[in-house]
């Protein structure tokens, strides 16, 4: 049975019972938006707003044409993260950390192509103060003695060693145990298990288990029986794991959303609050992503904190397409682990596009592995000892979101807030659209002005804030 979301417990302004997963189902309209912003037949429109905008111009309170609209919210547009749920929740079952900074880069890297398989550039809803967004997704536990389910490639429940403490070769692991012969994340398959082999524990693996371990005298055998008597894995009682997700538009000026997963069997949970600032440079409009989100290993006893790229909307009187472009980081303070992350933009003259780089170093400094690709194709990630492997981002199984239905969500719950908005876009109604989002924004001004006129701040349902920033009333761990 799936283990469902101590999310039912919330307090806040929703009823707390409305964020429980349990009503949620496969939700059959999960599409990604492919459709072209129609730039020709509402040319004149685009060039009068241009006409009204300034290099570095702030765009937050500027609203932009409905028919450049996504059919979605923000806060909906976040949930893409989880498009791979299968490579986040495999995160703390690495055994080294070195290990678990590899898987979480991987789930990082391979998570951006989600949302914009195409890279055309459409936006998606400005979200009102107070406005949520809940959702699912369910995947197999891995860690389960069932072996039922197909449709996901089984990650080894024990499967990380460290080969040498000179050489740390793909993630430092070697893969000590498959389940069907699939090999997972960074790992690779044993020439041949049945030879005994010389596998060496790093410190802090030998730390965790708690005994001293001869590092020039360790089997496989001995390594394997090891793990499993004291590694961290979580439960395998349960054929599916589930990832809750809730969303909530906390501030509106700045516009702040926060956001918050969690999947109690892996005893891991996310936190994040961004704040989108867009500005306007010439043909290309920005969008910088500032805040942190902050991913908690409890059994581990580790945090993760991470930032994310800008993103750019290209040309936007001619076909507009996506760019991710800046730097982003990982890092870990409990390991001394980090990565460095550069998304490329396309030079003016030649170049490609959607280029990324990444270097990941130990907490030495030293490089133990180096990544280039692209964010919407591939990636190849090159280890310290030479060795390499390529993800295919378009060939990992995707999963769609699980949904309650719009009539048994809350008034203010993404989609039932913009229902009427998103059935004009449908039929390409853009008076209609934009008559529906004015009513909603309208509501918004309506509602701010009496709150800075009785001196109020609206009440927050599921998150507070914490100093700079806003975190989950009921964080499942915390670190």
């Amino acid at each position: 049975m799936p283990v469902t979301s101590p999310l039912s417990l919330l307090t806040g302004n929703e009823d707390p019972g409305r964020a429980s997963s349990r009503e949620d189902v496969t939700d059959e309209e999960d599409h990604v938006e492919s459709s072209l912003v129609p730039v020709e037949e509402h040319k004149s429109v685009i060039l009068h707003l241009l006409s009204q905008l300034k290099l570095g111009m702030d765009l937050t309170r500027v609203v932009l044409p409905t028919f450049f609209l996504e059919k979605r919210s923000l806060l909906e547009m976040f949930a893409d993260c989880m498009g791979h749920p299968q490579l986040f929740v495999c995160i703390p079952d690495e055994v080294t950390p070195f290990g678990r900074m590899m898987a979480l880069l991987e789930w990082y890297l391979t998570s951006f192509h989600m949302g914009k398989p195409d890279s055309t550039a459409k936006k998606p809803y400005n979200p009102i103060i107070g406005e949520t967004f809940h959702c699912s997704w369910r995947v197999q536990n891995t860690n389960s003695s069932s072996k039922e389910h197909t449709g996901l490639k089984p990650k080894c429940v024990y499967e990380t060693v460290n080969l040498s403490p000179q050489s740390r070769s793909k993630s430092a692991t070697e893969n000590i145990a498959t389940d069907n012969g699939h090999t997972s994340g960074q790992c690779s398959k044993l020439a041949n298990e049945s030879e005994t082999q010389i596998c060496p524990l790093d410190a802090t693996t030998q730390e965790k288990v708690g005994e001293t371990v001869d590092a020039s005298s360790v089997s496989v055998e001995e390594v394997k029986d090891v793990i499993k008597k004291y590694s961290v894995i979580t439960d395998t009682s349960v054929e599916s794991i589930e990832i809750s997700y809730i969303a909530e538009q906390v501030s509106h000026h700045p516009p702040v959303t926060a956001f918050y997963v969690e999947c109690p069997v892996k005893r891991m949970c996310l936190n994040s609050s961004i704040w989108t600032k867009s500005n306007f440079s010439g043909m290309s409009v920005g969008v910088n992503m500032i805040g942190e989100l902050s991913l908690y290993l409890e059994n581990h006893g580790e945090r993760y904190d991470f930032t994310l790229p800008s993103a750019y909307a290209r040309s936007v009187i001619s076909v507009p397409w996506i760019e991710l472009g800046g730097k982003a980081t990982i890092s870990c303070p409990m390991t001394g682990y980090s990565a460095a992350i550069i998304f490329h933009t396309k030079p003016f003259y030649g170049g490609k596009v959607h280029q990324v780089t990444a270097e990941v170093k130990n907490q030495a400094g030293a490089i133990e592995c180096r990544v280039q690709g692209e964010w919407n194709s591939h990636y190849e990630f090159t280890y310290c000892n030479g060795e390499s492997k390529i993800i295919r981002v378009l060939e990992l199984p995707i999963y769609k979101k699980r949904v309650r239905k719009i009539s048994e969500q809350g008034e203010r719950e993404s989609r039932k807030l913009w229902y009427n908005v998103t059935q004009a876009l449908k039929i390409d109604d853009i008076d209609s659209a934009t008559e529906y989002k004015q009513r909603l924004e309208e509501q918004q001004r309506l509602e701010q002005r009496i709150r800075k006129e009785s001196g109020m701040q609206y009440p927050t349902a599921y998150f507070k804030k914490r100093g700079d920033s806003w975190v989950f009333n009921n964080l499942l761990c915390e670190v």
